[in-house]
């Protein structure tokens, strides 16, 4: 339980957002209750995935076995964004004078 408390004051930094917005949302509404079941739902999802890695065996052997090939995500994804930059520029200056 302890874990599961430090976990939730390590809010991941994709979900800032959206609790920025959530918060924002129930402010300008003005309704406590609505923006406080907008969070605690959010929480809840939040946390689903993690309930489910720890509850199961089978996920827990997943989650080793993704993490053996940690290694080899960030060359992936690394050379997937390299390409798709090159790509999105080749596009863009192919189609530019195209039009012409």
């Amino acid at each position: 339980m302890a874990l599961g408390f430090v976990f939730g004051l390590i809010i991941p930094a994709c979900a800032i957002p959206f609790i920025l917005a959530l918060i924002g949302k129930s402010i300008l509404v003005g309704n406590l209750l609505e923006g406080f079941v907008s969070l605690f739902a959010f929480g809840i999802a939040l946390s689903i995935p993690l309930l489910v890695i720890g509850l199961f065996r089978t996920s827990n052997e997943i989650v080793a076995k993704i993490s053996e090939k940690a290694r080899q995500i960030p060359w992936l994804a690394g050379t997937v964004l390299i390409v798709v930059g090159f790509l999105t520029m080749l596009s863009s200056t192919w189609w530019a004078g195209a039009g012409k």
